[in-house]
């Protein structure tokens, strides 16, 4: 069964039913749709959310509320599941570039998990606030582990009463963080921030540390969970200090002939935990791809620096090879975002006459931003970080980035947007959003 909702209380609720009754729970996705997904039985949604016409579903409304129903008769105890290897959650990955493949996750598994993750909330009790979308796989495996180990989780998105509320434990992707903050510092600072999912920025770390007494960058995915923590904090002096946390999981950085690189070099990165998959559902290539010997490869691309600190610079799919040079999309992402007034970025090949160079991009502004300028900036920071070459040569402005549930970049959504502007929009608005840049190589 999967319920789409954006009411955090129907979500948890929907989810620790379905274990009484030893139901599988799968979390929401327009992609369960699409030939291929695992077949659900059964759609729950509130009544906030749009139908899906292709998508039978039962309405979870007010009349679901005992002051509606009359007494029922008792119904028995509850079946749960026979066993601990019985599969009670499918689990789909980010779909970052493209449909999520889904992972099996037992009884045993879950437990497992839910124990790893409860072992962060440290304060008594923690009071947990999550930007994450109510349905997706962070929001529910957080929220779970925080009530089954006696914590407090607070369903709000507010600031006022965020604070009202001693929130103590803030959870989220870097993009959601950053967006909801908005370059407005928090009048009272929350203890600790964990970000997960994407690349965590040297400004991204220095503005939530106006916010945060302690940044917490968690690496892991869904295939194995938390699998290191890079934290970063403030000495007396204002310096920043950034070390890695101890972990009870193996993260190694190795070559292509799987031989451990040294400290300070790049390499491969390569995970094994006590509570990772081994495959994916009904998947064979994507299994014997990612996973071998008992570990698992995200495909990222990484070195180890001092204090145990793990540097991800990027994803092996996330390099572009401009006139030679390999380019990481992340690293021409993050010279975009440097520009006051921007605040998402996503960068993308394409090759077009129109465009002087093989990249392009999409920028989201902030709503004061002066739009030609800004992109101008952002353009300019760009060409400054990474070279001339290998900055976008066509930079639209869109309102709204695309994100997966979990609060990830949609690359690919991205483009489309792009391509699906270019073949549809008037001349006026692309004279409007769009810009051209282009660097005379002669002069």
């Amino acid at each position: 069964m999967s319920i789409q909702t954006t009411d955090a209380i129907a979500s948890v609720t929907c989810v620790f039913a379905l274990s009484l009754l030893g139901a599988r729970y799968i979390p929401f996705g327009a992609e369960l749709l699409d030939d291929g997904a695992p077949t659900v039985k059964h759609f729950a949604r509130t009544v906030e959310t749009t139908t899906l016409h292709t998508m039978p579903g039962i309405l979870i409304d007010q009349y679901w509320s005992p002051k509606h129903r009359p007494a029922l008769p008792d119904r028995g105890t509850f079946q749960g599941f026979e066993s601990d290897n019985d599969v009670c959650w499918l689990s789909p990955t980010s779909g970052t570039s493209g449909t999520p493949k889904y992972l099996e996750i037992s009884v045993a598994l879950l437990f497992g998990r839910l124990t790893t993750i409860s072992a962060d909330y440290t304060a008594s009790p923690t009071r947990l606030m999550m930007l994450f979308h109510s349905s997706s796989r962070p929001f529910i495996i957080r929220a779970i582990a925080a009530i089954c180990a006696g914590h407090v989780l607070v369903d709000t998105k507010n600031r006022e009463f965020l604070e009202s509320a001693d929130v103590n434990f803030l959870c989220g992707s870097p993009q959601q963080l950053l967006l909801w903050l908005n370059d407005l510092p928090l009048h009272r600072k929350i203890p600790n921030v964990q970000v997960s999912g994407a690349r965590l920025e040297v400004n991204a770390v220095q503005e939530l540390l106006k916010s945060f007494d302690s940044v917490e960058d968690v690496y892991g995915s869904n295939e194995t969970i938390k699998a290191h923590v890079n934290q970063y904090s403030h000495t007396a002096n204002g310096a920043t200090v950034k070390r890695g946390m101890n972990s009870p999981t193996s993260v190694q950085i190795v070559d292509e002939n799987d031989k451990v690189v040294a400290i300070g070099q790049q390499g491969i990165v390569r995970v094994k935990t006590a509570n990772m998959v081994f495959g994916y559902l009904d998947d064979t290539d994507a299994t014997k791809a990612c996973f071998n010997d008992g570990w698992f490869y995200p495909g990222d691309i990484a070195k180890w620096e001092a204090d145990a600190f793990l540097n991800v610079i990027g994803r092996s799919g996330e390099i572009i090879n401009v006139e030679g040079q390999k380019i990481l999309m992340t690293d021409i992402d993050a010279g975009l975002l440097t520009a006051t007034g921007v605040v998402a970025a996503s960068s993308f090949a394409f090759s077009h006459p129109n465009n002087p160079t093989p990249i392009a991009a999409c920028i989201v502004l902030e709503a004061d931003a002066i739009q030609d300028e800004t992109t101008e900036i952002s353009w300019k920071n760009c060409v400054a970080s990474i070279g001339p070459r290998a900055a976008p040569g066509l930079i639209l402005v869109i309102k709204d980035q695309p994100l997966t549930p979990d609060g990830l970049l949609q690359r690919k959504r991205t483009k489309q947007v792009f391509l699906d502007t270019l073949s549809s929009s008037d001349q006026i608005i692309l004279n409007t959003h769009l810009f051209r840049f282009e660097v005379d190589y002669a002069s």
